[in-house]
C-alpha cells in the first residue's frame, strides 16, 4: 500500500492573498504524482491519513481534480482509504467532503468527525485489510477516542490517525502514542505533521509521511515524501519515496542590492521544472532607496516569469511579499494598506482580514489578537488616531 497525507487540495498556500491558480495547481500536480506512484508500484490500496482537502467546503475545482485522480486509481483496482483531518471537518452542521466522495464510490471513509472512530475491513486482492480510522480530535477528547478503538478481526491491520502525538515535542499535541494500541496493528499511518517522521521506539512502524507540498515557510527546506508499505511479510517494511513535482522555494541571504545581483546570477544558471518561489533574507537594515531597488529587481523577475513570487524578509524577520500589482483595478489595495498603517505586523493582519474568505483564517486572526496584547494595543491606538 501507499501512505500519503495532508494533500490540502484546493490550497494556494502560502500565497492565499495572491490567490494564485498556478500555486493551487501545485497541490493537484503532486497529488497526481502520488497516484502515479501508487499505480506504478502496483499497490492494492492508498491510505490517506487526513486533510485531503484544504477546506471542509471545497469549491468545484478541488472536487473535480480529486474525483479525476481517484477514478484513475479505481480503474487500476486501487482502493483509496481515508480519515478526516481538521480541514476535512465542517465547522458547523454540514457534510464532510469525504462523505461526498464516499457516496460517489471513490473512497472508503473511516471517520469524518471528532470522536467518529471506525473499524472495518476493506477487501483487497491479497487479503481483507483491517482498518481503524481516527479522524482529527482535540486533546480533551483523547480518553474517549482511545476507548473507542477496537482492532478489527483480520490478518493484517492498519491504524490510521490524523493526530499530533506528544512524542513530536509540540505543545498542541492530541495524544501520546503510548495511549494508542500500536502493537495490535501492523502499521500506524499518521497525519497532521507536515514533515516526515518515524517514531523509533516501537517495533511497529508509526509514520508521518508529511504533507505533499510545503504550506508555510517553516516547511520549505525539507523534501516531500510518500511512504510505500509492504505488509506481505510478518513485519511491515516501509520506504520513503521522494516527490519530484513539488515547487522549489529558494532562500538567499543578502546584505544589499549588489549582493542580491550576485545571488540572482547564480540562480539564473540553475534550471527548475517550475518557477521557484524566492525568499530573500536581509542580513542588515537597508535604507528606503536600496530597498526600493531590491524590490524593483525582483518585480522584474516576476514579470519575466523567472520566479513565481518573492518575499523579502528584513533583519527583524517581518515578512514583506513582493508581487505584481492588480492590473484589473489599476491600483494596489495592499500598497494603500502599507502606506496607511506603517506598522508591518498590523499591515500583515489587515491584509489577511481584507483578503480572507476562509472561516478558519478569521478564527486564527481573532485568536492572535486575544493572545497578543501588544498587537491589540497597536490596533487600538490606530483606531483612536484615525
Amino acid at each position: 500500500m501507499l501512505h500519503i497525507s495532508d494533500t490540502h487540495l484546493g490550497s494556494s498556500r502560502p500565497f492565499t492573498r495572491l490567490g494564485l491558480l498556478e500555486r493551487e495547481r501545485d497541490y493537484y500536480d503532486v497529488f497526481d504524482e502520488a497516484v502515479d506512484i501508487a499505480i506504478g508500484e502496483r499497490v492494492e490500496a492508498v491510505i490517506h491519513s487526513g486533510d485531503l482537502f484544504d477546506d471542509p467546503r471545497p469549491p468545484p475545482r478541488p472536487y473535480i481534480y480529486a474525483a479525476r485522480s481517484l477514478r484513475k486509481l479505481a480503474e487500476h483496482g486501487v482502493k483509496f482509504i481515508a480519515v478526516a483531518g481538521q480541514h476535512d471537518q465542517p465547522k458547523r452542521r454540514g457534510v464532510s467532503p469525504l462523505s461526498v466522495l464516499s457516496e460517489m464510490g471513490l473512497i472508503y471513509s473511516f471517520g469524518e468527525a471528532p470522536g467518529d472512530v471506525r473499524s472495518g475491513l476493506v477487501k483487497l486482492r491479497s487479503c481483507d485489510l483491517g482498518v481503524t480510522g481516527i479522524p482529527y480530535f482535540d486533546k480533551p477528547q483523547a480518553g474517549s477516542v482511545v476507548g473507542a478503538i477496537k482492532p478489527p478481526d483480520s490478518l493484517k491491520k492498519v491504524l490510521v490517525a490524523h493526530a499530533l502525538i506528544q512524542e513530536l515535542g509540540l505543545s498542541n499535541y492530541s495524544v501520546s502514542i503510548s495511549q494508542l494500541p500500536v502493537e495490535s496493528y501492523d502499521y500506524v499511518a499518521l497525519g497532521d505533521y507536515h514533515l516526515f517522521y518515524r517514531y523509533e521506539k516501537s517495533s511497529i512502524p508509526a509514520v508521518y509521511p508529511g504533507s505533499t507540498e510545503a504550506l508555510d515557510v517553516r516547511e520549505y527546506r525539507d523534501e516531500r515524501y510518500v511512504v510505500l508499505v509492504d505488509l506481505s511479510k510478518e513485519a511491515a517494511v516501509f520506504q520513503k519515496i521522494k516527490l519530484e513535482r513539488v515547487r522549489k522555494f529558494i532562500e538567499v541571504n543578502v546584505s544589499g542590492y549588489s549582493e542580491l545581483l550576485v545571488e540572482l546570477s547564480k540562480l539564473s544558471k540553475v534550471s527548475f521544472p517550475k518557477k521557484p518561489a524566492l525568499y530573500i533574507n536581509l542580513t542588515r537594515d537597508l535604507d528606503s532607496s536600496e530597498l526600493s531597488r531590491v524590490r524593483s529587481e525582483v518585480r522584474k523577475l516576476i514579470e519575466r516569469g523567472a520566479i513565481l513570487s518573492c518575499n523579502i524578509i528584513p533583519r527583524e524577520r517581518e515578512l514583506t511579499e513582493v508581487r505584481e500589482e492588480h492590473r484589473e483595478v489599476g491600483f494596489s489595495l495592499n500598497r494603500i494598506v502599507e502606506e496607511f498603517f506603517k506598522n508591518p505586523r498590523v499591515i500583515q493582519l489587515v491584509q489577511s482580514l481584507l483578503n480572507s474568505s476562509r472561516e478558519g483564517d478569521v478564527e486564527t486572526i481573532v485568536n492572535l489578537l486575544t493572545q497578543d496584547r501588544a498587537l491589540l494595543s497597536e490596533l487600538e491606538k490606530l483606531v483612536k488616531a484615525k
